[in-house]
């Protein structure tokens, strides 16, 4: 099983293509704190200088990719030195309308052209994917990446953008995701092993058990089925789990069972009772009872928030 798509298939990940740039410097923006969004910028020319509080700035290069996968507060300049305007100001004095160019900047300098947007994931998330990146992610295009798809995909997000033809938010968006996806696949490949969840998917042992989790969530887990599943002893199984994770196997079941009864209480084709037996509940009782204490509500109430969004 592909559980890296599995887990994003459940995410319920929504894109947001904010807009081309086109920035002459010197130019300075302040991208505000946004929580459950992963934002991204994309470098289509030229270069730009960023910077978060408790890290050094850098600079980012053409056809370089900076995610920062918990919405933090960060600064884009062309220079370190360069004054700063926040995004909103930017947006407004630029006088900008969704779908067209953002020009900014009255300076005679060097141009900079990025894409930018972001990722936005439900509240009420509990999947540790989520939290296991760090802050920052900057992607370079360097000799280490095989970023041979990346051009053709920026060039046609580009030639999307500025023609708008019918279809091409869809367009756009899905080809976004597809950027996001292989930035998280360049990251995991040289930092998975340092990076609580990632390593998981990493190691033979604790995958395997996931990839179970992830198959049968219904099944009647116990830990000593999982870690047959994983070809470990129950004590060094359950060490290696929650190093690896942050978790415990039976919390990872119930999180992942919960992701799974989240699915099935918005495409509203099962009963409350139904999804409590697909996922593993002898009881409906128990389910509706462990689902409060994740989310504060109920099945039904969380099913009835949904239906009113």
């Amino acid at each position: 099983m592909d559980i890296l798509s599995d887990i994003l298939n459940h995410l319920d990940m929504k894109t947001s293509l904010y807009f081309r740039t086109d920035l002459t410097a010197p130019w300075g923006v302040n991208v505000p704190a946004y929580k459950n969004v992963a934002r991204f910028h994309i470098v289509l020319s030229g270069s730009f200088w960023f910077s978060t509080e408790g890290q050094e700035s850098f600079k980012v290069s053409p056809g370089d990719i900076i995610l920062v996968p918990h919405g933090k507060e960060h600064t884009l300049r062309d220079n370190p030195k360069s004054d700063v305007h926040s995004l909103n100001d930017v947006i407004e004095g630029a006088e900008y309308k969704a779908g067209e160019l953002l020009k900014y900047g009255e300076g005679t300098g060097s141009c900079t052209q990025l894409i930018c947007g972001h990722f936005e994931f439900e509240e009420d998330n509990v999947h540790p994917f989520l939290t296991s990146f760090p802050s920052v992610i900057h992607i370079k295009k360097d000799g280490k990446h095989n970023f041979s798809w990346l051009g053709t995909a920026l060039d046609f997000i580009d030639y999307e953008s500025i023609n708008r033809e019918p279809g091409a938010d869809s367009i756009i968006n899905k080809l976004s995701e597809v950027t996001f996806i292989q930035a998280l696949r360049s990251f995991m490949r040289e930092n998975a092993v340092n990076t609580l969840f990632l390593s998981a998917l990493n190691d033979k042992y604790i995958r395997k058990s996931i990839e179970e989790i992830h198959t049968n969530p219904g099944k009647k887990w116990k830990l000593e089925d999982l870690a047959k599943a994983a070809g470990l002893s129950r004590t060094v199984y359950a060490e290696r789990f929650h190093k690896l994770t942050g978790t415990t196997p039976m919390n990872y079941v119930t999180q992942w069972r919960m992701e799974k009864a989240k699915k099935y209480l918005k495409d509203e084709t099962l009963s409350v009772d139904q999804i409590a037996q697909e996922i593993g509940y002898a009881a409906s009782e128990s389910f509706q009872k462990s689902f409060k204490k994740i989310f504060g509500v109920t099945p039904s109430a969380y099913r009835k928030q949904y239906r009113q969004q």
